[in-house]
């Protein structure tokens, strides 16, 4: 019989050798950076990262989320929104891949990307923001100047530049013939110009000025409305000589988030919304104040009678605008995915999501927000910049010291078992035993690598520590422990430690000559995939104290992130996620390719999709050949 089961495996092994993954398919992209929202009919546009999600108004004031384009992202998170007829214009992208997309809306439910269009050579853009004026769009670049396109005919774009470059980057809003520009970049800074021959804008002046919260500015008419810790309107009648000819006093405003109303003005605070009446601009009146929670509030955008306000949770609501002495919910939705990831695990049917507020938890299948969960750490609530997983737990770092235990083995409802203070730099997790890269400015040297027993998170020990530089990321692959140099600077060291013994840490080899900022390896830590700020290098460390590059591959930009799964190496370079053979490590071979935005970390899931954190979440299904993990 034993001969029979030999047999039989070594046919299987067979198999499974003759079959050859297929490349990753691309299945979505959700999530990321939100922004104002413009309406066509009942129907809003709000986008989010690198797409355009669809939300549909209920006569009762609801909005369900009825369509997006998550099957077909921009190459990168769009940065403004506007709509005119049966088409919406996205500006998306920073410096070579940026651009302005048009999509058609006649199927209102089905945003439909038509074309993308450059309006520069210049490699290094920035748009910032699209308004439509008249029949014509205006594209601001922070980098290169003002540019302007015809809408005569709205699905083909050819853009020519204004020359105009005299602003600051916070905001502009159009009012009638005058185009105004507002915001605190160096000084307090108001402009105008008059775009009554829109492809000819004639400056009306500038004004610098230290009264007004300039960042929460609103425009009507002759004038401009400062929320700020004092409500001030302006008379910008004579833009170059701007007059404050009312003011509020100073109890309460404290922020600049606002929406302006017909007759009324909202100022809106993390925990209240003050109501002010404008009818006379010359006299306001506060109305009062009403409770209201946002404690993570981004973003708050008039658009007709409704009111949104968005939060960093990825909460959205609907504020209804024609009672405007009486804020109140109409709906209350998630935004989809995560606006801001840091770090991504999968736990059965959840995705659980690092955030700078928090836990982030989505449908996996469709990464749908379920809900927000915030870390509760020294009695303070906290989110997080990095994660490590390790069986049920998970070790959050928090942007302002240490980290947390988290109980993950129920993702809807999380719980936090113990903290651990202390500057960090990074970490990474293995039975039990956190490897922190900290610093301690009270010894000398200041940086350490400490192994801290947390199989008892109340109690934590501290089971050795050694003096090593600051690291950026950790790996750990079987008993070694890959620890990335925070600076990135070609010829910094990747260093790897052995930690078969937690209390014994022992480094046992380095490899120079490449400005590391990420690390995949083998199980066993034999074979890494190193990404540079200039290449890719793949280096066997077989004999750690002298590594061998196997093989290089140039790149023009920083490999910013790299995973492993099998023998197929995924990594980002040049705004293209790539995907490689490395069955023969001294010559991997091409497989696939695509465009994306920048990926700033990757996450290889139990459930054979490539999680990229790139504008949001993109997912990429891998093939099943290797979900026995049997893989090296």
């Amino acid at each position: 019989m034993k001969f029979l089961v030999l047999a039989l495996g070594l046919a299987l092994a067979g198999t499974a050798a003759a079959d050859i993954p297929a490349p990753m398919r691309f299945s979505a992209a959700r999530g990321g950076n939100f922004g104002a929202p413009v309406a066509a009919d009942e129907y809003f546009y709000l986008f989010t990262g690198s797409t355009i999600t669809v939300w549909q108004r209920g006569a009762n004031g609801t909005l369900v989320l009825a369509g997006d384009t998550r099957t077909a992202p921009l190459p990168n998170g769009i940065t403004s929104l506007q709509r005119q007829g049966d088409y919406l214009y996205a500006s998306f992208g920073r410096y070579s891949a940026s651009g302005v997309a048009v999509f058609s809306i006649a199927e209102r439910t089905h945003p439909l990307l038509l074309n993308t269009f450059d309006y520069s050579d210049n490699p290094y853009r920035g748009p910032l923001q699209i308004l439509v004026v008249g029949t014509e769009l205006y594209l601001f670049d922070r980098e290169t100047g003002l540019y302007s396109s015809s809408l005569s005919n709205p699905a083909q774009l050819q853009f020519s530049p204004l020359g105009m470059r005299q602003w600051v980057d916070e905001r502009f809003d159009i009012d009638g013939d005058r185009l105004y520009n507002s915001g605190m970049t160096n000084n307090a800074v108001l402009g105008a110009w008059d775009i009554a021959d829109p492809r000819a804008p004639v400056s009306l002046g500038f004004a610098n000025f230290p009264c007004c919260d300039l960042m929460g500015m609103r425009m009507r008419g002759n004038y401009a409305y400062s929320f700020g810790k004092v409500f001030s309107v302006l008379d910008v009648s004579l833009p170059s000589s701007p007059a404050v000819v009312a003011q509020l006093p100073a109890a309460g405003w404290g922020g600049f988030f606002s929406a302006l109303l017909p007759h009324h003005a909202w100022s809106v605070q993390t925990d209240t919304i003050n109501v002010i009446d404008i009818a006379n601009p010359l006299q306001p009146q506060f109305r009062g104040s009403h409770a209201f929670s946002a404690p993570l509030l981004e973003m708050v955008e008039r658009v007709g009678d409704s009111v949104f306000i968005a939060e960093r949770s990825n909460r959205l609501r609907r504020l209804a605008a024609d009672q405007p002495e009486s804020p109140s919910v109409t709906s209350e939705s998630w935004l989809p995915a995560s606006a801001a990831p840091w770090a991504v695990a999968v736990r059965g049917e959840r995705v659980l999501v690092i955030e700078r507020e928090g836990i982030g938890v989505l449908d996996r299948a469709s990464l749908d927000r379920q809900g927000f969960q915030q870390i509760v750490s020294n009695g303070y609530a906290q989110g997080g910049i990095d994660m490590a997983v390790d069986g049920d737990r998970a070790y959050v770092m928090h942007q302002a010291a240490g980290f947390s235990v988290i109980d993950i083995s129920n993702p809807d409802q999380i719980e936090t078992l113990g903290t651990w203070s202390g500057p960090m730099n990074a970490l990474a997790a293995r039975n039990g035993v956190v490897y922190a890269s900290y610093t301690d400015g009270s010894q000398s040297p200041y940086h350490f690598l400490s192994a801290i027993d947390m199989n008892n998170p109340a109690a934590p020990v501290v089971r050795a520590r050694i003096p090593l530089s600051p690291a950026s990321r950790m790996a750990v692959r079987g008993n070694r422990l890959f620890v990335v140099p925070r600076s990135g600077i070609i010829g910094e060291e990747i260093k790897l430690v052995d930690i078969s013994n937690p209390a014994a840490l022992v480094p046992i080899g380095t490899y120079t000559g490449c400005g590391v900022v990420d690390v995949a390896a083998d199980k066993r830590g034999n074979l890494a995939f190193l990404a540079c700020i200039d290449k890719l290098d793949i280096v066997d460390f077989s004999d750690p104290a002298h590594p061998v590059l196997l093989h290089s591959r140039p790149a023009s930009s920083p490999v910013s992130a790299v995973a492993l799964r099998g023998n197929r190496l995924y990594f980002f370079q040049d705004g293209k996620l790539v995907e490689l053979d490395v069955s023969n490590p001294a010559q991997p071979e091409w497989i696939s390719e695509r465009d994306t935005a920048g990926i700033s970390h990757f996450h290889v899931g139990s459930d054979a999709r490539l999680y990229s954190l790139a504008a949001g979440i993109n997912v990429d299904a891998l093939d099943q050949l290797f979900q026995d993990g049997l893989e090296p």
